[in-house]
């Protein structure tokens, strides 16, 4: 048997993109908060990082993405069939949290915010 294929990464670049899922529902894990705007249609698993400027400075916000971004590389086979976007805001825990333990976070936010669970997103989140 072969290997399953390579899990190709596509990240999220406009404003807008970021917005529409900050108006969906959200989980939060160890280290980070993820959100998820649902796919209209046939949309492709997307994914955006953020940290914003209080989480620390620029190597340090830099780690924390580096390490989010491998997270979900290496938990990618579990996102097969997936569709929509999901931005991960990434928390100062991140960077002491093992990184077993991230990976196996994200891939459990992902999947139920998938499945439709998860918490309803803020009011005053972008439509």
């Amino acid at each position: 048997m072969g290997h399953p294929p390579p899990f190709r990464l596509v990240t999220l670049r406009q404003r807008p993109e970021f917005l529409a899922a900050a108006a969906g529902r959200r989980a939060h894990g160890p280290g980070f908060t993820l959100q998820h705007r649902k796919p209209e249609g046939e949309l492709p698993l997307r994914f955006g990082f953020t940290v914003t400027k209080k989480t620390g400075n620029a190597p340090e916000r830099n780690r924390i993405r580096r390490r989010l971004r491998e997270a979900i590389r290496r938990a990618g086979a579990d996102f097969v069939g997936i569709g929509g976007d999901f931005v991960i805001i990434g928390r100062r825990e991140a960077l002491t949290v093992p990184f077993d333990s991230l990976v196996e976070g994200l891939a459990e936010a992902i999947l139920r915010l998938a499945k439709g669970g998860g918490q309803p997103p803020r009011p005053n989140a972008a439509p």
